[in-house]
């Protein structure tokens, strides 16, 4: 292999390997949904998303996605952190989804404008 090949092999497996302990690390004794550690799946999650929208990006030479990309990985990751909450009032706590409405919608126009107006 040629050294830059090995040296972005090896960058790949830092990543993960810093990745994965920082969710693991993070998991501890949190919120579960389904068995699983709430931190744990967002943070699967991201990677996955990032690494699928990394092979075209890359086939194509461009960062044409990364805004949007950025702002879908967030969006959903703070959808699924509100859906697995189970501390969240679910019959009170109106201002609660108000709240994260807006923030919803407001990340959501910004995403865009992003990437409209950048490419």
């Amino acid at each position: 292999m040629k050294p830059v090949t090995i040296q972005a092999v090896v960058g790949i497996l830092v990543a993960l390997f810093v990745g994965g302990f920082i969710a693991f690390a993070g998991s501890h004794d949190s919120v579960t949904l389904a068995g699983v550690p709430v931190f744990a799946l967002c943070a699967v999650i991201a990677f996955a998303v990032q690494w699928v929208v990394f092979i075209p990006s890359y086939l194509y030479q461009t960062e044409h996605f990364y805004d949007l990309t950025g702002g879908i990985t967030y969006l959903s990751l703070v959808a699924l952190v509100v859906i697995a909450n189970p501390y969240l009032d679910w019959l009170g706590g109106v201002s609660e989804f108000d709240r994260d409405g807006y923030l919803f919608g407001w990340y959501m126009r910004a995403c865009m404008h992003a990437y409209i107006h950048t490419y």
